[in-house]
C-alpha cells in the first residue's frame, strides 16, 4: 500500500512538472515574438512583444506625445509590454535592441528609456548623442535640453550640439531670467544667452520678483552672509548680513547684527538696522524698537513718528504718539497704518460703542475741555467743549461677556449723548441717571459708570 502510494506521488509529480515546462516554454515562445506597435515618426516604427491581450486601438487613437520620465509607461492597462521589450526600427534596419523600457515621440525627438539611462534620437532615427544620458530635461518653450551624463550637467539643443559644455553639478532654469548653475559647492548665475551675470562664487543664489516685476538677486557667501545683486547681476549690498525677509509693497527688511532694517527696489539702505522687529504695511513701516515701542516711517524711509506706545485694547486698537508729553493717535486697521492726529492732547481713552454704530471712540483732553473722536470714521464727534465726561458700562445678563458702553458729556448744568448716529449733540438732560435708568440699552443691562475728573 506504502509503496502504491509513493509511486502515484512520484507520476502526479513528473505530470505536473511536464506541464509546467510546456507553460513556461510557451510564454517564451509568446514573448519573443515582436510586432508593430506604433509608427513615430516617418519610417520609425516602435516595436514589442504582441499584446496578450485584444486591443482595439481605434479606441485609443494614436500614443499622446507626452514628457516621459523614467519609464512612466504611456501604455493602456491591457497593451503594457513586458518591461525592457521595447525597441525601434527603420525599414529592415534595427535602430534599437528590443530592450528598452519606453520609447516615445517627445517634443519632436525620439526618446528612449532604460535601467535609468536615457538616448535621443532626431525623427530620422540619428542618434543625438551617441552616449547614453542619466538625464534629460526640456527647457520650456524652447528646443533646448539639459541633459546629464558622467561629466555632469550641460545645455544641448536639437541638433545635439552643446551650447553649454557638461561640467556643471546642476543647471535650473528660471523663465525669462536665466539659469542658475552649481559646480562644486559654488553657484552662479547665466543670461538666457548662457554669457555670465553673477560669477560662480558664491554658496546660494536665489532670483526674487519685487511687486513693480523688478528682479533682485539674493546672494550668500560661504560665512553665511547675505547680499543683494540688481537686475543687471551687479553687487549693491555687500554680503555682510545675516537674513532677509519677503518683499513686501516693494521693500525688502534686511538683518545685520540681530537688528533690521529696510531696503528698498534700487537696493538702498533707507532705514537703518537698528529694530529688533520691521513690519512693512501698506503706506507705512513699523519699526520695533527693544522696548518694543516702535517708530513710523513712510514708504520711503522717511521719519514719521517715534517712540510709539501701541495698546491693543479692543479689536482696533490705537497707538499713543508721545511728544512733549502731548498724546497723538496713530491708529492701525486693515487699511494700514495712519497718522490720524498730531501729538496734542494731555489724555485719551478709549470706549467701545455698540456694534450697530460702526465706531470706536477716543475721548480726548485738552487742557480743560473734553472732546470725542471716532478713530473707525476718521472724525471729530464732539469739540472739546465738555467739562466732564461718564461712560456708562453695560453687559450681558451672565455678566462674562464684554458689553458696550455709552458716552454722555456735561457742558454746563446739561448733558447730552454722543455720537448716536444720525442725531446731533444736544445738550438737553439735565438729570443722568434718571436717564440713563430710563433708556435701558437692551440685551444689555446696567454695570457700572466710569466718571473722568470733572474739568470745570
Amino acid at each position: 500500500m506504502i509503496a502504491a502510494t509513493r509511486i502515484f506521488s512520484c507520476t502526479l509529480i513528473f505530470c505536473l512538472s511536464l506541464v509546467n515546462n510546456f507553460l513556461v516554454a510557451q510564454s517564451r515562445s509568446d514573448s519573443s515574438e515582436l510586432v508593430i506597435l506604433d509608427t513615430l515618426a516617418a519610417d520609425l516604427y516602435l516595436i514589442g512583444p504582441k499584446p496578450k491581450e485584444a486591443h482595439d486601438r481605434s479606441r485609443e487613437g494614436v500614443y499622446p506625445d507626452k514628457f516621459m520620465f523614467m519609464g512612466q509607461g504611456v501604455y493602456p492597462n491591457s497593451f503594457k509590454p513586458d518591461v525592457g521589450q521595447l525597441g525601434l526600427i527603420r525599414g529592415s534596419d534595427t535602430l534599437l535592441e528590443p530592450r528598452y523600457t519606453t520609447i516615445e515621440s517627445w517634443h519632436g525627438l525620439i526618446q528612449a528609456f532604460v535601467g535609468f539611462r536615457f538616448i535621443l534620437m532626431d525623427t530620422l532615427g540619428n542618434r543625438i548623442q551617441a552616449e547614453e544620458l542619466q538625464m534629460v530635461f526640456r527647457i520650456q518653450d524652447t528646443n533646448l535640453y539639459v541633459v546629464q551624463n558622467d561629466s555632469g550637467q550641460g545645455i544641448l539643443n536639437a541638433a545635439g550640439h552643446w551650447i553649454l559644455k557638461p561640467n556643471w553639478r546642476k543647471i535650473e532654469h528660471f523663465k525669462g531670467l536665466g539659469y542658475r548653475v552649481k559646480k562644486d559647492n559654488n553657484s552662479g548665475f547665466l543670461n538666457m544667452d548662457l554669457s555670465e551675470k553673477i560669477p560662480c562664487q558664491y554658496w546660494e543664489i536665489r532670483p526674487m520678483t519685487t511687486p513693480s516685476n523688478e528682479v533682485v538677486y539674493i546672494i550668500r557667501n560661504h560665512n553665511a552672509y547675505y547680499g543683494l545683486c540688481d537686475a543687471e547681476g551687479k553687487v549693491c549690498l555687500k554680503t555682510e548680513y545675516e537674513g532677509f525677509d519677503k518683499i513686501s509693497f516693494g521693500l525688502l527688511p534686511i538683518q545685520q547684527k540681530r537688528y533690521w532694517g529696510v531696503v528698498d527696489n534700487s537696493c538702498s539702505l533707507i532705514i537703518p538696522c537698528e529694530y529688533m522687529q520691521i513690519h512693512v504695511r501698506k503706506e507705512v513701516v513699523l519699526c520695533y524698537r527693544e522696548n518694543m515701542n516702535f517708530d513710523i516711517y513712510n514708504i520711503e524711509g522717511k521719519a514719521v513718528v517715534s517712540d510709539i506706545q501701541y495698546s491693543r485694547n479692543t479689536p482696533y486698537g490705537f497707538g499713543q504718539v508721545r511728544k512733549d508729553s502731548l498724546l497723538g493717535i496713530v491708529a492701525v486697521d486693515r487699511k494700514g497704518t495712519r497718522i490720524y492726529w498730531e501729538p496734542q492732547f494731555l489724555s485719551l481713552k478709549e470706549v467701545m460703542t455698540d456694534t450697530a454704530w460702526n465706531a470706536h471712540y477716543v475721548v480726548t483732553q485738552r487742557k480743560d475741555k473734553y472732546g470725542v473722536l471716532d478713530l473707525l470714521q476718521d472724525r471729530v464727534i464732539c469739540e472739546d467743549v465738555l467739562d466732564q465726561v461718564v461712560i456708562v458700562k453695560y453687559t450681558k445678563p451672565n455678566g462674562y461677556t464684554v458689553g458696550r458702553m455709552r458716552i454722555y458729556g456735561r457742558k454746563g448744568d446739561s448733558w447730552a449723548l454722543i455720537g448716536a448716529p444720525g442725531e446731533a449733540v444736544s445738550f438737553q438732560i439735565k438729570e443722568l441717571k434718571k436717564h440713563i435708568e430710563a433708556n435701558q440699552l437692551a440685551p444689555y443691562v446696567f454695570h457700572s459708570y466710569d466718571t473722568l475728573p470733572a474739568l470745570d
